[in-house]
This record gives C-alpha cells, structure tokens and sequence, in this order.
C-alpha cells in the first residue's frame, strides 16, 4: 500500500492503508482484459479494497492463503479447459 484514505460516508473511522491510484488504475486493466471471473488478488490484511473492481475473488494474505489460490487456480484450470473442448 502507497497510501492510506477513507471512505467519506466513513470519516469517523481510522484510515486504512490502500494502493496508489494507478495501480488500481493498472489492475481494473488487468481485469478488464481476462475477466473478472478470471481474477483473483492477493491481498494484505487491512488494507482498503476499492468499490470500483468489486465482483473479483480476494484471498487475504494469510497463513493458508497458498492452499487458497492452488484451488483458485484449479478452478480456473477447469473452466478454461472446458471452455477449449467445447
């Protein structure tokens, strides 16, 4: 995270960290490319996560979080091989 912000509606709340504007930018890019059903983020705990890419699959940067994508991928793997035989 580059910088920290809130939500107006919350401004009672502490600020939160969150990624600078143009890798927001950058990765609404990314989706927009593969899909958002084709997406899924590596996140940091507490750390803000825009509205505007919501719909896409976030997995929190854990203990457990690589068992977590290894499914997520799997997932993918399935359906885009499915999608190559049909």
């Amino acid at each position: 995270p580059g910088q920290v912000g809130q939500k107006v509606v919350k401004l009672h709340e502490p600020l939160l960290p969150r990624a600078r504007q143009n890798v927001v930018f950058e990765f609404g890019y990314f989706v927009g490319k593969l899909g958002r059903s084709r997406v899924c983020v590596l996140k940091q705990p507490k750390v803000e996560i825009p509205s505007d890419i919501s719909g896409v699959r976030y997995v929190e940067y854990a203990p457990g979080w690589e068992d977590l994508v290894t499914r997520e991928l799997r997932v993918a793997l399935v359906t885009a091989t499915t999608a190559v035989s049909d």
